[in-house]
């Protein structure tokens, strides 16, 4: 999932600060406090990376409360989390892109449902909480965390599936997360 802050995509941002992460061969989080900024950001020729997604059926919080992520359209508004400023915000949707894929995650039992890759997860592991840039790199033992409730949620499964499913890309504005089945994705 990406968002947008007015300026462009964030899913460039995203893909930097994973090129960063995989320079740094110091983990698979991103501090909760780092922010991209254009003089990190990657060059245009970079190609953006696959488009990321939740399974249909999952709720988001929106401003009307849970609905299906199919329910949602360009101009919906979604309950959108700020990490830094444990708030939620009002987060436009600017596109809702279904589309097919080969395989998904399913986390804890069908609890969450997501493409392999191009879905941030807000985690903690061994103590540390950030985003995990790469859904396929969850593992049991972390935990995912629901702002709704304040709450974090032990992963006690991950497998990836091979049904062709449909998925759904959502583009809200800001820099901020959404609430899917109960856990904070990007």
């Amino acid at each position: 999932m990406s968002t947008a802050d007015g300026k462009g995509h964030r899913t460039v941002i995203l893909l930097a600060v994973s090129v960063v992460i995989a320079l740094m061969a110091v983990g698979t989080l991103v501090n909760a406090n780092a922010h991209a900024t254009p003089s990190n950001a990657i060059s245009a020729a970079t190609a953006p990376p696959p488009l990321g997604g939740v399974a249909v059926g999952t709720m988001i919080i929106s401003s009307t409360g849970y609905v299906p992520v199919q329910s949602l359209h360009t101009g919906s508004v979604v309950e959108e989390y700020l990490v830094t400023q444990h708030t939620f915000v009002g987060g436009l949707v600017l596109s809702v892109t279904p589309f097919t894929a080969p395989s998904m995650l399913v986390v804890n039992h069908n609890g969450l449902l997501v493409s392999l890759t191009g879905v941030p997860l807000y985690v903690k592991s061994n103590g540390a909480t950030g985003w995990l840039t790469d859904a396929q790199s969850l593992l049991p033992g972390m935990s995912l965390f629901n702002p709704a409730t304040g709450l974090w949620t032990p992963v006690l499964t991950v497998q990836v599936v091979h049904p062709s499913v449909t998925l759904v890309h959502l583009v809200i504005t800001g820099t901020g997360g959404f609430v899917a089945n109960g856990a904070l994705v990007s």
